[in-house]
């Protein structure tokens, strides 16, 4: 039984570490591969600032890339967790009965 839990536990935290998305480290051909063209490049300091739209967050996502082309870190807005309000939820068939 411990062997079977240590298992699950190790196979739940290797899903957990690919799920997330690694941006910092990649290469700025790799970034564009998975997002796209930028909307935006801004030199900044020792950085250039590529900007991407973010279409959960709303906000735009920024990527401070170095000067060899290497994202160094990242930031974006959080996803808001409300998408709508509890009256704005139809639980059942929409349009039936008494419509």
């Amino acid at each position: 039984m411990k062997r079977v839990l240590c298992c699950l536990f190790i196979v739940f935290i290797c899903l957990a570490l690919t799920s997330c998305q690694h941006w910092v480290g990649i290469s700025t051909n790799e970034l564009v591969k998975r997002l796209g063209p930028p909307v935006n490049v801004v030199p900044s300091g020792d950085f250039s600032v590529y900007t991407y739209f973010d279409g959960l967050g709303g906000a735009p996502m920024k990527f401070y890339v170095d000067k060899e082309g290497i994202v160094r870190r990242w930031d974006a807005a959080p996803v808001p967790g409300d998408f709508g309000a509890a009256d704005d939820t139809v639980i059942g068939p929409i349009g039936g009965p008494g419509i």
